[in-house]
């Protein structure tokens, strides 16, 4: 049996909402990440970042690449 990560990784991901949106979400947690949300902005994950703990930003380069 495979022992779980007792402090799994903190993700934050940087995406418009897409319904592969969850499939990356499931597949994160499957594999004993945490996702500790989504923003569709960088400056949103700035604030984040800034509030919370975050080991990894994933980031969707098309919505990274958007000026809002």
């Amino acid at each position: 049996m495979e022992q779980g990560n007792p402090n799994p990784l903190k993700i934050l991901i940087i995406a418009k909402y897409d319904p592969t949106f969850d499939w990356v979400h499931l597949s994160l947690q499957e594999q004993n990440y945490t996702v500790v949300g989504r923003v569709e902005t960088v400056a949103e994950a700035s604030k984040r970042v800034q509030r919370t703990h975050i080991d990894i930003v994933l980031a969707d380069t098309s919505a990274v690449g958007t000026a809002d």
